[in-house]
C-alpha cells in the first residue's frame, strides 16, 4: 500500500530482526472482530455440510477473539448437540443464556436438545419461557403446542395452535394440524371448521379433504 516503512517494520517482525509494531486498543479491536467473523463463518459453512467437528473447531477459535460473543456460543452448543455431546452443549446454552437472556430461539434450541435427550419437563419449561421472550412468534407457539401434543395434553396442545393462527392466519398447514387436534378432542364442528380454512387457503390439500369426507360420513352414521 506504498508505506514502506511499515512494510519493513512487518518483514523485521517476521524474521525476528526486531519488534512488533504497537497497535491501538481499537486497532487490536478491529483485528479480532474480522478474526471472529471469519472463524464464524467458516463454522457455518462447515455445519452447513454436516461437519460438525470442524464447525466446533472454527467456533472455538472465534471465541478466543470473544468470549462474551452470545451468537458463537450458540453455534457452538448446537454443534456439540449434533456431535451428541450433550453435557457440552448444555454448558454452553448455559453461557449463552447468561450472556443475552432474552434470546429466545436459544432457549427453544435448549428445548429441543433436552427434548431428544428424554428432558420433556425441563424441555417444556425452557419451550414456554421462548414463548415468554417472543410471544408474537408463531413457530415458537407451533413447537410449544408440538410439545404438549406429544405429551398427551391437546387442551394445550390446541391453544398455542391458536395462538400461532393468530400470528399467520394464512398458514394452511396450521389450520390443518388444529383439525386434527379437535378431531381427537372428539370435538368435530370445530375440525371441520378448521379444515374448511385450511382447504379455502389451500385447494390442493388432499389429506385435509379425505379428513373431511371421514368427518361427514361419521357425522351423518
Amino acid at each position: 500500500r506504498g508505506n514502506f516503512a511499515r512494510a519493513m517494520a512487518e518483514f523485521m517482525m517476521a524474521v525476528s530482526l526486531g519488534d512488533p509494531i504497537p497497535l491501538s486498543e481499537q486497532e487490536k479491536a478491529d483485528l479480532n472482530g474480522q478474526a471472529l467473523r471469519l472463524h464464524y463463518k467458516r463454522g457455518i459453512e462447515q455445519a452447513r455440510c454436516g461437519r460438525w467437528q470442524d464447525a466446533c473447531a472454527e467456533f472455538q477459535w472465534a471465541i478466543t477473539y470473544d468470549a462474551k460473543d452470545p451468537d458463537v456460543r450458540r453455534s457452538l452448543a448446537f454443534a456439540y448437540a449434533s456431535l451428541n455431546d450433550f453435557d457440552q452443549a448444555e454448558r454452553e446454552y448455559e453461557s449463552t443464556f447468561a450472556l443475552d437472556p432474552a434470546n429466545a430461539f436459544a432457549h427453544a434450541d435448549f428445548a429441543f436438545l433436552l427434548s431428544s435427550n428424554g428432558q420433556n419437563e425441563r424441555a417444556t419449561r425452557q419451550m414456554s419461557e421462548a414463548v415468554k421472550l417472543a410471544p408474537s412468534a408463531a413457530a415458537l407457539h407451533v413447537d410449544l403446542g408440538w410439545m404438549a401434543e406429544a405429551r398427551g395434553d391437546l387442551p394445550t396442545a390446541a391453544n398455542e395452535f391458536r395462538k400461532a393462527i393468530n400470528l399467520s392466519p394464512r398458514h394452511a398447514g396450521l389450520w390443518a394440524h388444529l383439525g386434527r387436534i379437535m378431531e381427537r378432542l372428539g370435538r368435530s364442528n370445530e375440525a371441520m371448521d378448521a379444515y374448511v380454512k385450511a382447504v379455502k387457503l389451500d385447494p390442493q390439500y388432499s389429506d385435509v379433504k379425505e379428513r373431511m369426507t371421514q368427518l361427514e360420513d361419521q357425522v351423518s352414521s
